[in-house]
């Protein structure tokens, strides 16, 4: 069975921290900083939560849905590289590539991807396109 947990996109105070306590009754969601150390109690309106996907990238990074991937895709005599997002469709988590508009199973490329940002902190590396 895989591990559920989330973190949370806090809009009003603009970061992306782990959430150990989610209360649906009064609202209220728990969330550390982690790069400051601190801890938030924040309403459950004022976050973007984002599940974890139970699965790690080619770094063994944990990868979460709103996570941004990098690939890399070698098809005859070409190789090129595309950054997308994670995102949960249709009951499950997918690889949303809008540059050729496909949406790939993430367990089918899990071990050749890689985190590089997410949706939130980094949204211009989306739907990055290198050859």
């Amino acid at each position: 069975m895989r591990e559920i947990k989330f973190r949370a996109w806090s809009k009003d105070h603009k970061f992306m921290g782990n959430v150990y306590s989610l209360d649906f009754e009064t609202g209220l969601v728990k969330v550390e900083h982690v790069q400051k150390g601190t801890t938030h109690t924040l309403g459950i309106s004022n976050v973007s939560l984002r599940q974890f996907t139970g699965m790690k990238d080619q770094n063994d990074k944990e990868i979460y849905e709103g996570d941004l991937v990098k690939e890399t895709h070698i098809v005859p005599e070409e190789r090129f590289v595309t950054v997308c997002p994670i995102e949960f469709v249709d009951a499950m988590f997918i690889i949303n590539d809008g540059n050729f508009g496909e949406q790939t199973p993430l367990h089918e490329n899990v071990y050749g991807c890689e985190v590089v940002g997410n949706i939130y902190e980094t949204p211009e590396l989306a739907n990055v396109f290198e050859e």
